[in-house]
């Protein structure tokens, strides 16, 4: 079983998210699955802090129409986090707990607004992180009990102490799950069932390509991922087209050779499959625009973005462009597949639109004529964007044809355009700062 399994087994939430974010921080998967447990049970809920904004401890709170009861737990979700706790905060209102790590630390939303604190592997980074750092390189029981008290209050009070060595006690807890032994062989109809079930609210073609990928790495070496990451919040998940195949086995490091597996067999069913692109060991195939457009395009080197999971070295991670499911394996077409001229007119059409709604941001910031009301929207608007013009950046890139030279001139207008609107959006989220700052000397100076 992976420690993903485990977790799960054993009755955490968000089992994947909290396995992944421990691997991200460079955190041991007993601390993390203990601090977790301690925290919340794993659940991405808002904590019952006395006087939080969205605390339920002392009554209850409706919210979206919805009335949590005294006690309850609100879940936490990108619609509440930007359109009531996070503009509360930015406002001076008392933080509570956010999320399966119940980070609480007003300073972070204050200073980290853009950050996707809704996002329960994204929070849990930044709480493993924390830890991390706490611990000071110890892994004993003093030095988790030292760690875990600082986590919890920020001292090493009487209180704190208390917290220190209940997670103490339960990392050993967890330290005997996870070590226990593991039976080999092939995967049951129960583990297939299992394996499936944490891909959650995906389409049913991308669950029909989840399945067979996993009985051919059973066919084809015996084993096959334990953990799915389908749906999600963030990045291409939240299409329910995108599949993370986890292929860290039993603690023990990455199976490089079934990652490989992976990334081979969806290549081969690319177009039967409507293929967008396969992201594996910090490389992306194909390396420009979509596998659909361009099947023969071969692997990119991707930047480096600072950890094991954020470069896909434990994972491939798939998309889908469509969702196309057919069976038997595709054949490569001999064109190239190169943006057509039309389609490329039709890309500039895209930039010139997203280049007024940078102008209509930017009137939003104006120093003294400020119009933005709701600061989270504002910041999703920037980070749709951002998206917009990063997947047009890609598209484009094999618009240019060598036997067409005005097509080649056009796309060189295009990627100046690219240029411009990444300048425009950098210049943007400065001035976004500018207005979070502006807002919270404003406050302070109410509240003075």
């Amino acid at each position: 079983m992976t420690p993903a399994e485990i977790f799960a087994k054993h009755g955490l939430h968000n089992a994947a998210d909290l396995a992944r974010a421990a691997e991200t921080a460079g955190l041991s998967y007993s601390i993390a699955a203990a601090l977790a447990e301690k925290e919340s049970g794993g659940r991405n809920i808002y904590g019952h802090d006395a006087g939080g904004v969205l605390s339920t401890k002392t009554g209850p709170v409706t919210l979206g129409g919805i009335v949590y009861p005294r006690g309850g737990d609100i879940p936490v979700t990108y619609e509440n986090f930007t359109q009531h706790f996070l503009p509360a905060v930015l406002g001076g209102a008392v933080s509570n707990g956010v999320g399966p790590l119940q980070i609480t630390y007003p300073g972070y939303f204050t200073q980290r607004p853009s950050y996707p604190w809704w996002d329960p592997y994204m929070s849990a980074v930044v709480g493993y992180t924390d830890f991390v750092t706490y611990l000071k390189g110890g892994q004993d029981v003093a030095a988790i009990e030292a760690a875990g008290s600082r986590y919890n209050s920020g001292s090493y009070t009487k209180a704190a102490r208390t917290y220190g060595a209940d997670l103490a006690t339960l990392v050993a807890k967890w330290d005997t799950w996870l070590k226990a032994p593991t039976p080999e062989g092939p995967m049951t109809d129960q583990q297939y069932t299992k394996a499936m079930s944490t891909l959650g609210n995906v389409t049913p073609n991308t669950r029909k390509k989840a399945l067979a990928v996993l009985r051919h790495c059973q066919e084809t070496l015996g084993r096959a991922p334990g953990v799915l990451w389908g749906f999600g919040s963030s990045s291409e998940h939240v299409s329910g087209r995108a599949i993370d195949f986890m292929v860290t086995q039993h603690g023990m490091g990455v199976d490089t050779e079934m990652g490989n597996v992976i990334a081979e067999f969806v290549l081969a069913h690319g177009l039967d499959w409507g293929l967008g692109w396969v992201i594996w060991r910090q490389r992306i195939y194909p390396a420009s625009g979509t596998y659909l457009e361009n099947p023969k395009g071969g692997w990119r080197t991707m930047e480096d973005r600072g950890s094991t999971t954020q470069n896909h070295m434990d994972h491939p991670h798939v998309y889908f462009a469509t969702d196309t499911y057919n069976n038997g394996a595709s054949v490569v077409p001999d064109q190239e597949n190169a943006v057509t001229p039309q389609q490329h007119e039709q890309l500039m059409g895209e930039l010139r639109g997203i280049s007024q709604k940078l102008t209509y941001l930017h009137d939003l910031f104006t120093p003294g004529e400020e119009k933005v009301k709701d600061v989270g929207q504002t910041f999703w608007q920037l980070r749709s964007i951002e998206e917009l013009v990063t997947a047009l950046r890609d598209q484009s890139t094999g618009a240019a044809s060598e036997d067409d030279a005005a097509h080649e001139l056009e796309h060189d207008a295009f990627q100046d355009e690219i240029r411009v609107l990444q300048e425009g959006l950098a210049a943007l989220q400065v001035s976004f700062n500018d207005l979070l700052a502006r807002r919270a000397a404003t406050t302070t100076t109410q509240e003075n």
